[in-house]
């Protein structure tokens, strides 16, 4: 699909949140990162780029146990998830 492709603020936007975190995001902390470049964004747009950006193999699913999927940029090399239990990142 050619709307899937296109570089859009709000595309260039979710993907600059995931690069400054460099970590799995949830889909509100992503909308709550790229609101910061993007006025108005909702998470309606934020899950459409993410089914995009996924489609296009530049992220990757993370599941973790009793928590809903995370996020993350594609490519990384082996290595572990967990959560602290401190602050919940």
């Amino acid at each position: 699909m050619a709307t899937q492709s296109r570089n859009t603020r709000q595309k260039a936007a979710i993907r600059e949140a995931f690069l400054r975190a460099d970590r799995p995001l949830s889909p509100e902390e992503i909308l709550a990162a790229a609101q910061a470049e993007v006025d108005g964004l909702s998470i309606a747009t934020v899950y459409r780029n993410i089914g995009a950006l996924l489609e296009s193999a530049w992220l990757t699913a993370i599941a973790m146990p009793g928590e809903a999927l995370r996020y993350e940029t594609a490519g990384k090399a082996h290595h572990h998830h967990f959560r602290c239990n401190a602050c919940g990142k």
